[in-house]
Parts: C-alpha cells; sequence; structure tokens
C-alpha cells in the first residue's frame, strides 16, 4: 500500500471530481465523504471551497448525483478519507 501524500495548502486533492461507486458499481449519488486527520480515528480535517482556504465544506461532503466529489482544496498534511453510502 502506498504511503499517503500531502498536499500544499489551496491545491486540490487527488478526489476532486472523481466518482464514487457502491459495491455494485453503480454511482454513489447523495452518498457522504468525511474527511479525517491522519493519526486519529475521527477529527474532521478542514478542507474548503475555494483556493484562499475561506469558505469552508460542511462536514460530511455530499456527493452530487453522479456520486462525484466536489472540488476541494485541503490544508496542509496527510489526510484519511471515508465514504458512506446513501443515507
Amino acid at each position: 500500500m502506498a504511503e499517503p501524500s500531502a498536499f500544499a495548502a489551496g491545491t486540490i486533492s487527488g478526489i476532486s471530481m472523481m466518482q464514487q461507486l457502491d459495491e455494485f458499481a453503480k454511482p454513489l449519488g447523495g452518498g457522504k465523504l468525511f474527511l479525517i486527520q491522519a493519526g486519529t480515528t475521527s477529527a474532521p480535517q478542514n478542507c474548503y471551497q475555494d483556493t484562499a482556504l475561506t469558505l469552508a465544506w460542511p462536514k460530511p461532503i455530499t456527493l452530487d448525483a453522479a456520486g462525484r466529489v466536489p472540488q476541494l482544496f485541503c490544508v496542509d498534511g496527510n489526510i484519511k478519507i471515508r465514504s458512506r453510502g446513501r443515507p
């Protein structure tokens, strides 16, 4: 398994616009994406809608109808990513 990589503040993480699928390979529309600080089990990681890192995404982030992750910008550091199915 590859080591997690850090992103510079304001850079787009590698998951932006990536489509998430359920266990049947169907788009996970309305699913939830949890971004967690590495080294913790539940401390949320801040991610933002703008490169200035001023407009925070709500936690958790809701995937669009096609199961895509919205464009997001993360603060410095490593993060863990967890996705959950539709409510």
